[in-house]
């Protein structure tokens, strides 16, 4: 299977990952009353203790703190009001970013804008239903689920895609 290096917003793989279905700038009022608030899911991943010294990075951990950094810094208003979740390292396990993924889909609101970053390793892995997938690796991913499409580690883009339409 190829292995992908993936340390960017998502761009091609699933439509950059923003969502908004309200108009308007996002310290708006929209006619719910609420004011939109900005909800920022960064993940990023160096290290993947079961995989060989090659397939670690140096990175994307810097990455999503440089990321966050600028959000602070260059929308102070949509930053105070944001919803922030980081997830480094061994913190971003599987269950953590499905856990997180969920959240979002409780939390966001139709006027909300929603901004997912992925640093870290993916690849295709087998499925089923499609005969290959798209797969994010989490901190515990291991060569026999990047092999056999099952197991540890492994977050789909069929599966983030899903999450996504539920925001």
């Amino acid at each position: 299977m190829r292995r992908i290096r993936l340390s960017l917003i998502f761009v091609p793989l699933v439509a950059v990952l923003v969502a908004r279905s309200g108009a308007g700038p996002l310290d708006e009022e929209p006619e719910s009353g609420h004011p939109a608030r900005l909800h920022v899911l960064a993940i990023g991943i160096d290290r993947y203790p079961h995989l060989h010294e090659a397939e670690q990075l140096e990175l994307a951990v810097k990455d999503v703190r440089s990321l966050v950094e600028s959000i602070r810094t260059h929308a102070p208003a949509a930053a105070g009001s944001a919803h922030v979740t980081i997830l480094l390292d061994e913190a971003a396990t599987r269950r953590a970013i499905e856990q997180a993924f969920e959240d979002l889909t409780r939390a966001a609101r139709p006027q909300d804008t929603v901004l997912v970053h992925f640093a870290g390793n993916a690849g295709e892995v087998p499925d089923d239903e499609l005969g290959v997938e798209i797969a994010l690796w989490a901190h515990e991913t291991t060569n026999e689920a990047r092999r056999t499409g099952q197991g540890a580690g492994l977050v789909t883009l069929g599966r983030v895609g899903s999450w996504m339409t539920r925001i």
